[in-house]
């Protein structure tokens, strides 16, 4: 199987646990899926997330701030003064 023949859900619209004011949806991968660690690598790359056996991200109607940085901390060098601070 594909990541093309995965199947995928959307959640119904629930308040979001980042932002007060927003609705939040999530879109699933189907947990009964078998998942490859090549196809789950794709879908981190379009920003889903794991959770225990669920994989998701956020699909909400008008917002993106909870979209997730993926920081490369193997080629993070630290500044003068973050140096200092720490």
């Amino acid at each position: 199987m594909s990541v093309e023949e995965l199947k995928f859900f959307l959640s119904t619209e629930q308040p979001c646990s980042y932002l007060d004011d927003r609705p939040s949806a999530s879109v699933f991968a189907d947990p009964k899926d078998s998942m490859t660690t090549e196809m789950y690598s794709t879908l981190i790359d379009h920003d889903f997330r794991r959770s225990a056996n669920y994989v998701y991200r956020p699909h909400c109607p008008s917002c993106v701030s909870c979209k997730p940085a993926r920081i490369p901390v193997n080629k993070f060098k630290p500044s003068k003064n973050q140096k200092r601070v720490w």
